[in-house]
């Protein structure tokens, strides 16, 4: 995320400067279109719900940022609230609290692998 802004194919400033210094070396050499092209293309972002094209890696990084806190603050807090005999808590033993977590392992990789590109496929990453 850090490095986003400094790569050749999307900051078109670096990415020109780059162009005129390997395109001055390389005036005796024909000209190859192919490797001139940015890997990746740009196309016009469209707006979505009134966001701002152009921060619209900074909202995926949020978002990001945003699920993995969650992610985190779940894996921490869920055994303390199985373990828990107090407040509601579901009083397993740790040998419960094992095969939970081992059980919900393939299920997360299965949504990850599976599930996440499909709706990836259907909604945009800003939508999702």
């Amino acid at each position: 995320a850090i490095s986003w802004p400094f790569l050749h194919e999307t900051n078109e400033d670096i990415y020109k400067s780059a162009s005129k210094a390997t395109a001055t070396a390389d005036e005796a050499q024909p000209k190859d279109t192919a490797a001139r092209e940015p890997l990746l293309k740009r196309t016009p972002t469209v707006a979505i719900a009134g966001v701002v094209p152009r921060y619209a890696a900074w909202y995926c990084i949020f978002g990001v940022g945003c699920i993995s806190f969650h992610a985190i603050l779940f894996d921490e807090i869920y055994p303390i609230f199985a373990a828990s005999a107090h407040h509601h808590g579901l009083q397993f033993t740790s040998s419960n609290i094992a095969v939970s977590l081992s059980i919900m392992g393939p299920i997360i990789c299965l949504a990850q692998l599976v599930l996440y590109p499909m709706l990836n496929d259907r909604f945009s990453s800003l939508t999702l």
